[in-house]
């Protein structure tokens, strides 16, 4: 009977050892699908990581594309427009020019004008003065005459 009992005994410690070693084996696959699992995350992470870097390089370089392209349209725009403030003010001083001219011009035929308003006047009013004198003599002459 010992023997008997030895033998179920040992086949409970066979037992147990092989459900200690199956669950070890569960364990070690366990734990190499964990790490499968870690590192399939970690190359997805990376995997992501660059792919976000990559995105960020290629909007940092549009960026600054779009940079450079808006201080060369800034330049253009301040050429074009120093062209125009150029030209608008050659433009002002010919017409300031024109104007200084013609209001000289203007001036000079008023003070010609003026110099025959006094000499007509003058002589209107001489002739009638003439007039006056030849009216007085007109009169002395019919009262002559009469």
């Amino acid at each position: 009977m010992t023997v008997l009992l030895d033998l179920k005994e040992e086949h409970k410690k066979t037992v147990e050892l092989a459900t200690q070693y199956s669950e070890q084996a569960k364990l070690k696959k366990s734990a190499g699908t964990l790490q499968d699992t870690v590192e399939g995350l970690e190359l997805d992470y990376k995997k992501q990581l660059d792919e976000r870097k990559g995105l960020i390089r290629d909007l940092m370089k549009e960026m600054e594309d779009k940079k450079v392209e808006f201080i060369a349209y800034c330049r253009q725009v301040e050429v074009e427009n120093d062209r125009n403030m150029a030209e608008t003010q050659i433009e002002y001083e010919k017409c300031l020019t024109t104007e200084r001219n013609e209001t000289q011009l203007w001036r000079g035929r008023a003070g010609v004008l003026q110099k025959k308003y006094d000499t007509l006047t003058k002589e209107v009013d001489n002739l009638l003065v003439e007039v006056e004198v030849l009216k007085e003599e007109q009169i002395k002459s019919q009262k002559n005459i009469a």
